[in-house]
Order: C-alpha cells, then sequence, then structure tokens
C-alpha cells in the first residue's frame, strides 16, 4: 500500500493520479457515474467513499482526461485558508504536507457506504471526482484486520487493489536428544522427559506499511496448559541482534483452572530507542518452560498456544485500536509405557520391577 506522503507527488496542476493511502476521483459536469472495484478485498469491511475534490471533467490535447475548476467535494470543510485549487497546487508543489490537509479537513458524509465481499468490492454511483475510500471508523476494533485508506482518480470505471496487511506470530520448539546430548534447530515437534526444561521460540512480523504508523503497539500472549511450569523472567526478546526485553513489561498470570498466562507487552514499538523497525523487521521471544508432574498423558497432549495483539488503525497513527492474530498452537504430547520384566522362562518379576517410560512430542 502506497502511503498517503505520496499523494503530494502526484498532483500536478491539480491532475491527480492513482497514490496510496487515499482515494480520488475527478467530477464530471454531465450526470454520468462510474464504478470502483476493489479487488483483493475480505469480508468484514465497511468502506467509505467521500469527495475531496470536484470540478469539470475535460479532455487535454494529449488526449486525457483531466479535472479543471477545482472546487471542495460534496461533504467536505476545509478550515484552513486558501481555495480548493489553492490547496490542490500547494500539495503538488510541496509547500503543503498531507499531514497538514487532514488537521484541516472534516470529512462529514460519506457518498457511498458499502460492505466489502470476498474478493472484490464495488462502489458505483460515483460522479468523476477525487475521493478518499477508507474503512468506517471502529469496524476493525479487536478483529485479526486491519483498517485502510487509499486515493484513487476515477474518471471512468476502474480498479485497483486493496490489501490490509497484518503481522503474523509463528511458534517453534527445540528437541534435546537424550542419549547423544545434542539439540535440533527450531521445530515444529520434540521430544523430552518430564522434569526437562522445554526450548521455546515465538517469531512476530510486521504489515508491510508500518511506517504508516506514528506509534505500534506489539504484545504476545502465551498461554500455557497446567502441565507447563513457566518461570518468570527467563524470557529474552530481541530485534535483530539487539536485546530489547527491557523495552517490554512482563506479566504473569496463574488462573484457576490451571493455565498459565505470560504477556509480554510493548506500548510502543517504533519508541525503542536504537531501533529501526521496518517491514522485515521481526521480534523474537525466546524462554523455556518445564514439563511438570500435571502432564496430561494420551492424545490431548498439553497445549502452548501464543497470539498477538497489534496496532491496525495507521489512520489514528496506531494508536487506540487494535487486532489480534489467530493463535498459533505447539502441543507436548507425553505417553506412559509399562515394561513388564520377566525371567529367563518369560514369567513376569514382581510389579515393583515395573518401569515407567514418558516421551513427548511438540
Amino acid at each position: 500500500m502506497k502511503q498517503l506522503k505520496k499523494l503530494a507527488a502526484v498532483l500536478l496542476a491539480v491532475v491527480m493520479t492513482l497514490a496510496m493511502n487515499m482515494t480520488v476521483f475527478a467530477a464530471d459536469t454531465s450526470d454520468t457515474t462510474y464504478k470502483l472495484t476493489l479487488t483483493g478485498t475480505a469480508t468484514g469491511h465497511t468502506y467509505q467513499a467521500y469527495q475531496i475534490f470536484k470540478g469539470d471533467l475535460t479532455t487535454n490535447t494529449e488526449g486525457k482526461k483531466v479535472l479543471s475548476n477545482v472546487n471542495w467535494g460534496e461533504g467536505v470543510t476545509y478550515t484552513g485558508t486558501g481555495s480548493a485549487a489553492d490547496v490542490a497546487k500547494a500539495l503538488s508543489d510541496g509547500t503543503m504536507s498531507i499531514a497538514d490537509l487532514e488537521e484541516k479537513l472534516t470529512l462529514a458524509t460519506p457518498v457511498k457506504t458499502v460492505e466489502s465481499s470476498k474478493g472484490s468490492t464495488e462502489i458505483s454511483g460515483l460522479a468523476a471526482g477525487y475521493y478518499l475510500v477508507k474503512d468506517k471508523d471502529g469496524t476493525q476494533a479487536n478483529t485479526s484486520d486491519a483498517y485502510t485508506k487509499f486515493i484513487v482518480q476515477v474518471v471512468g470505471d476502474t480498479t485497483t487493489d486493496v490489501k490490509s496487511d497484518v503481522p503474523t506470530v509463528e511458534k517453534k520448539v527445540k528437541d534435546t536428544n537424550d542419549s547423544t546430548g545434542a539439540t535440533s534447530d527450531w521445530q515444529d515437534s520434540a521430544d523430552a522427559d518430564i522434569n526437562d526444561e522445554v526450548q521455546y521460540q515465538i517469531t512476530g512480523t510486521m504489515p508491510d506499511n508500518i511506517a504508516d504508523y506514528t506509534t505500534y503497539k506489539y504484545v504476545f500472549t502465551d498461554t500455557m496448559s497446567k502441565g507447563l511450569t513457566y518461570t518468570a523472567n527467563n524470557a529474552k526478546i530481541t530485534i535483530g541482534d539487539k536485546d530489547v526485553t527491557g523495552s517490554f513489561t512482563e506479566n504473569v498470570e496463574s488462573k484457576t483452572d490451571g493455565p498459565t498466562v505470560v504477556t509480554w507487552t510493548c506500548d510502543n514499538l517504533k519508541g525503542i530507542e536504537g531501533v529501526t523497525v521496518g517491514a522485515s523487521t521481526k521480534v523474537v521471544v525466546t524462554y523455556s518452560a518445564k514439563l511438570n508432574e500435571n502432564a496430561v498423558i494420551g492424545a490431548a497432549g498439553n497445549p502452548n498456544t501464543v497470539n498477538l495483539t497489534y496496532s491496525n488503525n495507521p489512520n489514528k497513527g496506531g494508536e487506540g485500536e487494535t487486532g489480534k492474530t489467530p493463535d498459533d498452537k505447539n502441543i507436548v504430547f507425553t505417553y506412559k509405557v509399562v515394561v513388564n520384566k520377566v525371567d529367563q522362562d518369560k514369567k513376569s518379576l514382581p510389579s515393583h520391577s515395573q518401569v515407567l517410560m514418558t516421551a513427548t512430542t511438540g
């Protein structure tokens, strides 16, 4: 997704072309309306289209449709000085930033409001003009998605790709060979004995549009079954080769029904001193938990799940609303094998000679 600041570069002589983080359409003096098709959409979004600029739609000498006699669009209140044409020119020549414009704009009434569909979503009945298209406020709070905002010029039926990018979280475990003592790389399963320390790794990623956020909240929530014991403050959190454990607050809560919930919270990931957070940034948590005497034996196993809570509204700088990823899950399985010892005549030895063996798989 392109950034709002790129809009200024394409506002030349009040002729806008496709930009990101806002969508704009050119106004037509006729009664002709157009259709905007958004591709790559998912269900669960409510898109609102606001007309920012309107004017007369004409064709220039190069055969391109352009907007002239620029005025503010429907439902737009501008509290700054200068006309719509003056503001468009200021954006074009770089003397006004998009942030400056947004501070002085009030978008009272959307021209169109539509519910999204999986795959593609149509917004029809749009007069030619420049439109801001965004998620309706409050509709993506506490979801596993994120808000989006973009600008597109429509001087005819138009198609543009829309993607709401979100972070992901993944959990891995290490396996230690009891016979050789060798430890595996991070993987999806492991074998261990009761009372062994099981090594875990959690990896969180960033959304592609992380640069659009002023602040970015980041919270790992790890839920361990009663068969796993966590020792407080044994986690290490890194970004690249930098230890950022001190920038996260750990909270350990033991539930009455057995599970232990551990959270690691950073209120503003982009505010960590000495760290530049970009789209390729990964946050890694490593810690250990002991497989204890309460471990469940059999197929039910001993689950350990993690999810990530994150800022999901760049339109408000990242403050306030959050989304949450689906859980990523490991299960440590424990099996009991009873070995009956026999003598040379294959007669069973006394029951106290039975041996209890356990194995675990994550």
